[in-house]
């Protein structure tokens, strides 16, 4: 069979899109550095069926700052790859070969199979703490090698096999239904809480819902969607652009799938699914400026990025039973060099339905944009997330910034893997709310993380947790980052505090917690094994207080002063031109007949008359096919883009020096 890759190239006041849809077969030599808003994705039944071969880098994400470690990989957002093989053998630092993939939230790394080492963070030498990362996440892969989380502030894999160790980690690592080669046991100190979850009732709820985000087949020269409730051909699907009117129908269709771009200009400024069993699938990270709202059972929504707007109520309402909300990434900001967007929001998540399955999202009030800091309680956010259904699991959840709670969770039987909190920089001095609030019964979390750092004034919130008497906590934890104000207790008045003056900067409570009371002066409920723990984390904080220099050196903090690592000139952007160039060129070396050439004409869109507003564009979509047989001839380039994408007819990569730059790779290479 013939390899053909589909790449989708959008053009936006953001920066470009990029999607690249390899079909099932062997790429041998090629090298995809994955950035802001791009997605790698293999269109094989199972991931070996799309093999990255040769060695080199391969698929790959380096940090967004190798210039600054206290930057490092914490703004590399809203990439993704999936469903794919790969041999990649790259030496990136000494004792380190194989996939690197140094990322922090919105960056999932789904269905892969690495034959070596998987590298989730960055060394460049000479930096005293490796680059700081933090957020990620992996699911539903094999990893033949060794995991190395380095600097990863907190991690969480799921449902995954590891050949070799599991190693690094800076704060919280959770292991949820992963197997280890040599053996791996939850372990808690001061430094590092390593928790393994073997919950049947937990996983095996995840696993009974099959396919948890959809994806594409190429399969019999037919394109399939793969979901929770069987394939769906795509004479089901409604494969959607931007420049489409927003009337949507659910009539007659199982899915609606959007291509690359950023969809604004809704009617009532929502979009309303109430179809059951129904699929919203983005590729390329696409976003959407408008409110969702899901009442139908046993609906899908994956993939997307959605952005506030100008008075914004609630972000998305979940009512559905039975849904899967996953790789969805809310943000309250401004994030569009076009448009100026007073973005607000009351409520970014709510989620009323029950069983519903929250997997890998992330609610950011921006705490930086386009404009640099934000200030003054500018883009506001009251509530990131608020779980009011029975019986909801959240695998992976984060939210951050809002200004009054991050997460308000009040429905019964509810469990949760992985939470990672930050408070608002931008507090007023009397704010006092719990990162993470639990007011339902018989509620579960393991890892949950609150941090703080308060820029602007000294708030001090007297418990980072607070939950009631029947909820379980296992290694939850309170860090201070930087700035003034500080975190009292952990949870619900237990723990030490953390702030500018304390012994620590970080606190875990590492007894199992079955049961909670607040600090009213009544007998506290903790297991009595929990008085010998206190004992021996006094013991630590002093052990702590005296390499105090060392801690501060080593701690893997966050800075105000992050700022988005993206490309934002759009002094080049292409017109509707440049796209019948690139479908002239098309028809040289592609066959009109093969369903992949459908498809991608499909996501372009048809219509070359688009309106182009300058500046800038209307987001136009440019298209390229590539063979894995062309000549350099055949090699198309655009000055938009600064990543380089290499094809070999070679069959060996050798490895080189790091800190050799990408003009070292073959000639033959397609430059964005």
């Amino acid at each position: 069979m013939q390899q053909m890759v589909v790449m989708i190239i959008m053009a936006s006041g953001r920066s470009v899109d990029l999607l690249f849809l390899f079909k099932p077969g062997s790429y041998v030599g090629l090298e995809v550095p994955v950035g802001y808003y791009t997605s790698v994705l293999g269109l094989g039944r199972e991931p070996s069926e799309t093999r990255f071969e040769g060695g080199g880098k391969q698929v790959y994400c380096e940090e967004g700052d190798k210039d600054d470690f206290t930057v490092g990989a914490l703004d590399t957002f809203w990439r993704e790859a999936a469903n794919f093989y790969t041999d990649a053998d790259y030496s990136w630092w000494d004792g380190a070969n194989g996939m690197i993939w140094a990322v922090s939230q919105a960056s999932p790394l789904r269905r892969v199979q690495i034959a070596n080492d998987l590298l989730l963070f960055q060394y460049i030498s000479g930096d005293p703490a490796a680059g700081y990362s933090s957020g990620g996440f992996l699911a539903d892969s094999t990893v033949e090698g060794e995991i190395q989380l380095g600097s990863q502030q907190q991690f969480l894999i799921l449902n995954s096999t590891v050949g070799g160790d599991v190693s690094g980690g800076a704060w919280n690592v959770i292991l949820a239904g992963v197997s280890v080669a040599s053996g791996i046991d939850s372990e808690c100190t001061q430094d590092l809480a390593q928790i393994v979850v073997n919950d049947d009732t937990i996983l095996k709820r995840r696993k009974l819902r099959g396919v948890i985000k959809p994806y594409i087949i190429f399969e019999d020269e037919r394109f399939l969607l793969a979901t929770s409730t069987g394939d769906i051909d795509f004479e089901s699907v409604l494969i959607l652009s931007p420049h489409d009117d927003k009337n949507w129908t659910q009539d007659d269709i199982d899915a609606w799938l959007f291509s690359p771009g950023i969809y604004d200009s809704f009617t009532d400024n929502q979009i309303l699914m109430s179809q059951s069993n129904f699929v919203l699938l983005g590729l390329g990270l696409a976003t959407l400026r408008t409110s969702l709202v899901v009442a139908g059972s046993g609906i899908t929504v994956a993939g997307i990025i959605i952005d506030a707007v100008a008075g914004t109520t609630t972000l998305m309402s979940w009512s559905g039973m039975n849904g899967i909300l996953t790789d969805v990434f809310f943000r309250i900001g401004n994030f569009d060099n076009n448009v100026t967007i007073d973005a607000s929001a009351n409520t970014g998540l709510y989620a009323t339905g029950s069983s519903l399955l929250i997997e890998n999202v992330w609610i950011w009030r921006a705490d930086h944009d386009i404009n640099g800091q934000v200030t003054s309680q500018s883009y506001p956010l009251n509530t990131a997330a608020r779980i009011a259904g029975r019986n909801i699991d959240a695998l992976g959840l984060a939210a951050e910034h809002a200004l009054q709670f991050q997460v308000h969770w009040t429905g019964d039987y509810g469990t949760l893997l992985f939470f990672q909190t930050e408070y608002a920089y931008d507090s007023l001095a009397t704010f006092d709310q719990p990162g993470y609030f639990v007011e339902g019964d018989n509620h579960t979390a393991y890892g949950v993380g609150v941090y703080a750092y308060f820029r602007d004034a000294a708030a001090n919130i007297s418990t980072a947790i607070k939950a009631p008497p029947s909820s379980h906590f296992e290694s939850p934890f309170s860090v201070f980052l930087n700035g003034i104000g500080a975190i009292r207790h952990v949870l619900n008045g237990h723990g030490a505090a953390v702030g500018p003056n304390t012994a620590s900067h970080i606190v875990h409570i590492c007894t199992d917690i079955d049961s909670t009371s607040s600090s009213n002066g009544k007998k506290s409920k903790f297991p009595p094994e929990f008085e010998k723990d206190l004992h021996q984390m006094a013991f630590v904080l002093v052990v702590v207080a005296f390499f105090g220099l060392f801690t501060t050196i080593t701690l893997m903090r966050r800075h105000a002063h992050k700022m988005l690592v993206e490309d934002n000139d759009v002094d080049n952007i292409v017109n509707n031109q440049v796209v019948e160039n690139f479908r002239s060129q098309i028809a040289n070396f592609s066959d009109e007949s093969d369903p992949a050439f459908e498809l991608s004409i499909s996501l372009l869109g048809n219509d070359s008359q688009r309106p182009v507003r300058r500046p800038p564009p209307a987001i136009p979509h440019h298209l390229l096919v590539l063979e894995e047989e062309e000549d350099e001839s055949s090699i198309l380039t655009s000055p938009r883009r600064e990543q380089s994408y290499t094809i070999s007819s070679s069959s060996s990569h050798s490895n080189h020096d790091s800190s050799l730059n990408d003009d070292d790779s073959p000639s033959n290479r397609i430059t964005l």
